[in-house]
């Protein structure tokens, strides 16, 4: 015998005890020890501004939603042993960065919204060094001189308020073994397993609300994903719309297989 579908009623319910949890999200960000209730909740908030309709920027603007959370989380998570990470040290610069398209646009928006008259050599210079990067995976990036971001300026990142998630989650406790990996040797990086996971929980959740809406959740190669947003007219609009300006950038293949059934279970708890 087959269990009755939820009702109209018990759906609305459902969605309305996930939105009553939206305002401690948004007050501290991914719990450091969370529930499937609270990633439920999470996703939902992301759909609810991915489809906010009175938000020419809504996006964007879920890409700033989503390292908003992050960093409020990152407040609370234990910091462990003191961080080997400061101003300068530009090791993980020089890695292959995936991120999601929410995240791409907000970086495209603030590549091509630059203060002063320089703008328009930013984006040229961003384009010209992503065409660099184009189609390197992490080994030849590095066997070319350690080939930087094009967002690095004198060992500092131009958009470090906005970068991406993948950027945000990693921090390590020791800069021996980052120079190591950037030299080519495969060094394992003592990293904050508590960033790690709530950087992991942002973008999942992400996801999940991106599926929700029939949107690419697809990791994209930071460099060309931008660059390509950048050479795109209406690249922003063209997307949402439905057509997948994104196509034929390259992707990072490594993500773990085992988040596919986590994001579907999301998709169908905040149908």
């Amino acid at each position: 015998m087959q269990a009755e579908a939820p009702s109209s009623d018990d759906r609305l319910a459902r969605l309305r005890a996930l939105r009553d949890l939206h305002r401690m999200l948004l007050a501290r960000g991914v719990p450091v020890r969370g529930s499937e209730q609270l990633a439920q909740s999470m996703a939902l908030l992301f759909r609810d501004c991915l489809t906010n309709r009175n938000d020419k920027r809504r996006v964007p603007r879920a890409a700033e939603l989503a390292h908003r959370l992050y960093d409020q989380a990152e407040q609370h998570a234990s910091p462990g042993a003191p961080l080997a990470c400061k101003a300068g040290c530009d090791y993980c610069c020089h890695a292959f960065v995936s991120l999601l398209a929410p995240e791409a646009f907000l970086l495209a928006e603030k590549v091509s919204q630059r203060d002063g008259e320089g703008a328009d050599a930013m984006v040229e210079t961003f384009k010209r060094r992503a065409q660099a990067l184009r189609g390197l995976d992490q080994a030849a990036r590095l066997a070319r001189d350690g080939l930087p971001c094009p967002l690095l300026e004198e060992h500092l990142c131009t958009v470090h308020p906005s970068r991406p998630l993948s950027c945000r989650k990693h921090a390590s406790f020791s800069v021996e073994p980052c120079m190591a990996a950037f030299g080519g040797e495969d060094a394992l990086i003592p990293a904050n397993t508590e960033y790690l996971t709530l950087g992991t929980t942002c973008s999942v959740t992400l996801r999940a609300a991106l599926a929700s809406v029939a949107y690419s959740t697809a990791l994209y190669e930071l460099s060309e994903a931008v660059s390509t947003i950048l050479d795109t007219e209406n690249a922003l609009q063209r997307w949402t719309e439905g057509e997948d300006v994104l196509a034929h950038v390259q992707t990072d293949t490594t993500t773990p297989a085992r988040f596919a059934p986590v994001i579907t279970a999301l998709v169908s708890a905040i149908a």
